[in-house]
């Protein structure tokens, strides 16, 4: 990970001495290899505690990894990579590698002692994992990946009214899968112990750890006996700081604004779409850049006279939640506002990508108007970090909600998004440069994504020559342009015989996320010929693993409103064939969760709830179904309370 790879190979057990010998010569040739259980070990203060450590990657594997102990299985894309891979595949085998080790000791030599606190295990190596990276890879920045990736999909599934609290009861075993929600056990819940270990200081939350696992080894524990622990390490109250965070479900939103010289900071949770205020209360960490405020906000409403005399005393734009650790979002009003609007090209770019997640998500819930992303955009156009790039990103996908499909609002909107990205596609192109960073790798991924979105002639042109200067062998198109390659040709030139190309190398090929890039190339067709070939083949595991059918086919293809219906009408008259096939798998819900995430006319809407409610008897997805029908009801009201302004901010930009 991180340089050049060692190529893993299948192997036999009696041929482990061989490899091994191969390894060695290897890193001897300068290969990088790096071993992780040493760095946990040292961070958590106890060994590993038997002799071995096998890591086994399985071609057909419903989970992405299981942390069996000694025997770490996952799923082929988590643990293989090759030379041709993009940094953010490698990125994500060492995370999942240092997850999937966490666990030997969150999870393995210390176990919850029920699924509710699930969390024990998972959030923890879920935080762990981006800490065991980010020590051995400093200049991958790691944890910018939880930032753009785990930290938004939170965010957004948190503020649905009805989501599960991260330590939930478990009543029944069909309740158990729908624990393993990655949005809030893991992604959730691993930003709650990195809040916690900030607010603790790194020695005591480590030092706690220590008192944990020699005190519970072998044995079973509840979240109290962590908090014990870490309280016995710190000396402070740790349940009475994080009950309220791991019991209650949602999250805060803090409103800060200036009445009279007053700095008034309130909370209240924060919802997208229906919802009921249970008047929920958090003690939130404020983590001001400012000095002269409390360091925690434990009531609804705050008051903090002289605020005038507050800001002589500090520089900078007012801001709460600095390095975006805790768990809320901040509603900036009036004067605060402007000015940390005026200086969001000065801030860092943490805070950058923060202040464009918090304003896409007020807007999502109706506080501010969707338009007012649009000037918000156009401050961006000579930014050139990877957070920024994804944030655009992030914003260019709620923008797109509004737009129709041939409008002149969606040309104004792709006008915009090409000035925006030109800086970047000027500066980084199509090609690899020697000597050239991981970001700017991840950069040039954003940005070709983006031109190619919206119809940029040079980036089509030479997407195309790209191409067909592969098309013998498009596996070895540059992994990190492949996706956007592939994509390109389907949208633009699609033929029968390329959708045969697609088709019969996805079955050839073993590597995943090449099979991943060509199921989402494909998902582009404005061929009802193809949405129709590619139906017939979901059944046939010989094409399709059934652990590939929900991410890697239904989600792309339902995102698209060409094939949406014939996907949509597949999976309801195959659902029976769906829930034998996965029913009791983690994927299985996902056939209720992606048309939600997908859906946005009130016809769609009405066949949900027509196809769902009838099932919400059933445990296994009946949260999913109440979340699904509030999610897309909540998006039916942006859309119809949005869509003019959005088209007229789109209009007024020059």
């Amino acid at each position: 990970a991180g340089r050049k790879p060692i190529i893993t190979r299948w192997v036999k057990h009696e041929q482990l001495d061989v490899v091994l010998d191969w390894v060695k010569k290897e890193l001897q040739k300068g290969a990088q290899a790096y071993v992780i259980s040493p760095l946990i070990e040292e961070y958590f203060g106890v060994k590993y505690p038997i002799p071995l450590s096998y890591h086994v990657a399985l071609p057909d594997f419903s989970a992405g990894a299981m942390e069996n102990w000694g025997l770490v299985t996952y799923r082929e894309v988590y643990l293989l990579v090759d030379e041709n891979s993009t940094v953010k595949s490698r990125q994500s085998v060492a995370l999942v590698v240092a997850h999937e080790l966490a666990h030997q000791w969150f999870g393995n030599l210390v176990t919850m002692k029920w699924w509710d606190d699930l969390w024990l295990n998972e959030s923890f190596a879920n935080m762990m994992e981006y800490v065991s990276v980010d020590a051995i890879e400093p200049s991958w920045n790691i944890f910018e990946d939880f930032q753009t990736g785990g930290l938004p999909l939170a965010l957004k599934r948190d503020a649905t009214d009805g989501v599960q609290s991260v330590h939930v009861e478990v009543k029944h075993p069909d309740e158990i899968n729908t624990l393993f929600d990655p949005a809030i056990v893991y992604a959730k819940g691993s930003r709650l112990m990195h809040m916690l270990r900030r607010w603790l200081g790194d020695d005591d939350f480590r030092a706690g750890l220590k008192i944990y696992f020699e005190k519970h080894q072998y044995s079973n524990t509840i979240g109290r006996d962590l908090w014990d622990a870490l309280s016995e390490a710190s000396g402070k109250d740790v349940a009475a700081f994080m009950d309220a965070w791991l019991e209650q479900p949602g999250y805060p939103v803090v409103t800060a604004e200036v009445v009279d010289d007053t700095l008034i900071l309130s909370q209240k949770q924060f919802f997208i779409g229906e919802s009921v205020d249970e008047n929920r209360i958090w003690p939130i960490p404020l983590n001001s850049n400012w000095k002269g405020l409390p360091d925690t906000l434990t009531e609804a409403r705050l008051e903090i006279p002289n605020y005038s005399k507050l800001a002589a005393e500090n520089e900078g734009a007012f801001r709460l939640n600095t390095e975006n650790t805790a768990h809320y979002i901040t509603n900036y009003k009036g004067e605060l506002l402007d000015t940390v609007l005026e200086q969001l090209t000065e801030l860092d770019t943490v805070s950058k990508l923060q202040v464009i997640q918090e304003r896409r998500l007020l807007a999502e819930s109706g506080e501010i108007s969707y338009a007012e992303l649009v000037p918000l955009l156009t401050k961006l156009s000579d930014e050139t970090s990877y957070l920024v790039a994804e944030a655009i990103s992030q914003v260019v996908d709620g923008l797109d909600i509004f737009l129709d499909e041939g409008s002149q609002a969606q040309a104004q909107f792709k006008a915009l998004i090409s000035r925006l990205m030109q800086k970047n596609y000027d500066r980084l192109g199509f090609e690899p440069k020697a000597g050239e960073s991981d970001e700017d790798e991840m950069v040039r991924q954003n940005t070709i994504s983006l031109m190619l979105y919206a119809d940029n002639e040079d980036a089509v042109t030479k997407a195309e020559a790209i191409f067909h200067q592969h098309k013998d062998n498009i596996e070895a198109i540059p992994a990190s342009i492949r996706m956007s390659v592939l994509a390109n040709q389907v949208k633009h030139a699609e033929t029968e015989d390329l959708v045969s190309l697609y088709l019969d190398t996805y079955v050839k090929t073993n590597d995943g996320n090449f099979k991943r890039q060509l199921a989402s190339a494909l998902s582009n067709t404005k061929d009802i010929a193809t949405v129709e070939r590619v139906l017939a083949e979901l059944k046939n595991k010989d094409v399709v693993k059934p652990q590939d059918l929900a991410m890697s086919w239904y989600r792309p293809f339902l995102d698209k409103p060409f094939s949406q219906g014939a996907f949509w009408t597949w999976a309801r008259e195959n659902w029976d064939w769906i829930k034998a096939a996965l029913g009791g798998d983690m994927s299985f819900d996902k056939f209720v969760i992606y048309p939600a995430n997908s859906f946005k006319t009130v016809e769609r809407l009405e066949e949900y709830k027509a196809f769902f409610e009838p099932q919400l008897n059933d445990m296994a997805i009946s949260r999913n179904i109440t979340m699904g029908i509030k999610e897309i009801s909540a998006r039916l009201d942006l859309i119809s309370t949005s869509k003019v302004a959005v088209e007229e901010a789109l209009a007024a930009v020059k």
